[in-house]
C-alpha cells in the first residue's frame, strides 16, 4: 500500500476512482468485520449462556459500529457531489436497531 502511495496519478479523476476503490474497500472489510463480530458474539453466547451478552449489549454495539462506519464513509466521500453531501451521512438502518428503536 505505501509503494502506491508514492505513485499516486496527478490527475483530479484517477484521483477520484482510486478513492472510490478505497472507500469501496473501506466498506467491505468494515462489512466482514460486523459479520465476524456478530459470529463471535453467537459462539460466545452459546459456549457461556444467554448471560454473557445479552441482546440489547448486541444491538447497541451494532448500532455504535454502524455509526462509526457511517461517519468513516462521510469522511471518505468524494467533494465534487457524485456521492452526496458530507452533512446528509447517517448511519444505515438495520431490522435490529430499528425493532429496538421502535419498542422504547
Amino acid at each position: 500500500m505505501l509503494d502506491v502511495a508514492k505513485s499516486l496519478p496527478e490527475d483530479p479523476e484517477e484521483l477520484r476512482r482510486f478513492t472510490a476503490l478505497l472507500l469501496a474497500e473501506v466498506k467491505s472489510q468494515a462489512m466482514l468485520i460486523e459479520k465476524l463480530r456478530h459470529q463471535l458474539a453467537g459462539h460466545r453466547s452459546h459456549r457461556f449462556g444467554s448471560s454473557s451478552e445479552t441482546i440489547e449489549q448486541l444491538q447497541l454495539a451494532l448500532e455504535a459500529s454502524e455509526i462509526s462506519v457511517a461517519k468513516m464513509t462521510a469522511k471518505l466521500r468524494l467533494p465534487d457531489g457524485e456521492e452526496g453531501r458530507e452533512g446528509q451521512a447517517q448511519a444505515p438502518s438495520s431490522p435490529i436497531t430499528s425493532r429496538a428503536r421502535r419498542s422504547n
